[in-house]
């Protein structure tokens, strides 16, 4: 039996929709009248970029988290990114070279326009918002003064840039790290840097070159992981030092988790496939067990740090869990579990101990993924997305699940 939707929010005669992933958002009432047990409401920030008569247009819409309706709807003329928040505020970067932050209302409190060029998603530091611009005419990395929109610095990184990490925990420094890919020259192959900056001035503190293109760091301690295509690399956060690398192929050799009723056995459907050639795109999420990594054409694998007298750490593979379908979304969180969705529309609950999967669930209308968030049962456990990074959220046993998928922002309840 498939998933059943509670509710479903779509923009009606949007054309070639494409979705971020939801963001949950405790909004305040401040009318002096409402008593404090009933002055807030849990919303749900749904981000949709599509085609309306040949134009290309951005909606974040703020909806109940109970039935669905739109409370308020922000528009603008260009895709939106998938927004973050910090306290009451909204932040959200445009692919026109605007950031905005709006209030609970979905008013406009500022709007920096510094550049004009497409922006990544940023990360919220030291009361600065720290972004980089991708494609063709990107350079630079910005940090703007959270109440104002004002640049406080510029730094010049060089080219297209993937996702950014903030660590603020580094003896009161802080931290911002990102790749960025550019080329001295038309004629010169493209060069993939991981640059660390200061956060509080933008000064750089190391940059390091690498071979293969770097996507979406999470900083760890004193480490930096971040996936490649066909590895793994790990970094030395103080210095940038490549400490190590895994090498995906050495996934074929690793025995699979048990899915569902199916036994473990020995990887068998990766004799013919050409590592080399497959991304780890997605942000790794810290777990008890150790990092996991998603791997672009289907599956999940965990690594931790071996235990070793020499000066290079080691990672070990914990498990690995092979999925038969690519994952473009990125994975959840829950407490013991991760929540995947696949193209082929199926969600599942993957055990972070054992990567074995627990449930599957296939979801009717599907055509492709964009993200969840996961909702507690009780108001009070509700979770703010982290200011720092991606929007992460924690799951009650029972789940209540905001999914884009499609063309719709869905809620569905999962049967844990």
């Amino acid at each position: 039996m498939g998933i059943q939707a509670k509710w479903k929010f779509g923009i009606k005669g949007a054309r070639e929709v494409s979705q971020r992933c939801p963001v949950l958002y405790q909004a305040v009432d401040q009318t002096a009248d409402i008593s404090p047990e009933n002055s807030s409401k849990s919303l749900v920030l749904a981000t949709f970029n599509f085609k309306e008569k040949g134009a290309l247009r951005g909606v974040l819409a703020a909806l109940d988290i109970d039935s669905g309706e739109a409370v308020w709807q922000f528009e603008v003329s260009h895709s939106l990114t998938t927004p973050w928040v910090v306290q009451e505020a909204i932040y959200v970067t445009c692919f026109d070279g605007s950031v905005y932050r709006l209030n609970g209302k979905g008013e406009v409190q500022w709007r920096s326009r510094p550049g004009h060029t497409n922006l990544w998603q940023g990360v919220w530091a030291q009361n600065l918002i720290v972004y980089a611009e991708i494609a063709g005419r990107a350079q630079y990395t910005r940090a703007l003064n959270s109440e104002n929109g004002e640049v406080v610095w510029t730094y010049k990184n060089g080219g297209h840039s993937y996702a950014l990490t903030a660590d603020v925990s580094s003896c009161g420094q802080g931290r911002i790290v990102h790749c960025s890919v550019s080329s001295p020259s038309l004629r010169e192959p493209k060069m993939a840097v991981l640059h660390c900056l200061e956060v509080a001035s933008g000064q750089l503190l190391w940059r390091t070159a690498h071979r293969q293109y770097l996507f979406a760091p999470l900083i760890d301690g004193p480490h930096v992981y971040i996936g490649s295509r066909g590895h793994v690399a790990l970094f030395c956060l103080e210095t940038g030092r490549l400490l190590n690398e895994f090498p995906l192929a050495q996934l074929a050799n690793t025995p699979l988790a048990k899915q569902g009723t199916q036994r473990a056995a020995v990887n068998q459907t990766n004799q013919e496939t050409d590592w080399e050639k497959i991304a780890v795109r997605a942000r790794p999420i810290k777990t008890s067990q150790g990092i996991v990594f998603t791997l672009e054409r289907g599956g999940l694998f965990c690594l931790a740090l071996k235990a070793s007298n020499d000066e290079a750490p080691t990672l070990e593979t914990k498990w690995h869990c092979h999925i038969e379908a690519d994952i473009e979304a990125e994975i959840v969180p829950e407490k013991d579990n991760l929540l995947v969705i696949s193209e082929l529309g199926e969600l599942m609950v993957v055990a972070t101990a054992s990567g074995e999967i627990g449930l599957r669930q296939k979801i009717s209308g599907f055509t492709r993924g964009y993200g969840l968030a996961v909702i507690s049962e009780s108001p009070t456990e509700r979770l703010r997305p982290s200011p720092t990074d991606v929007p992460r959220c924690r799951v009650a046993p029972s789940a209540r699940i905001i999914m884009a998928a499609s063309r719709n922002c869905t809620e569905i309840n999962l049967p844990l």
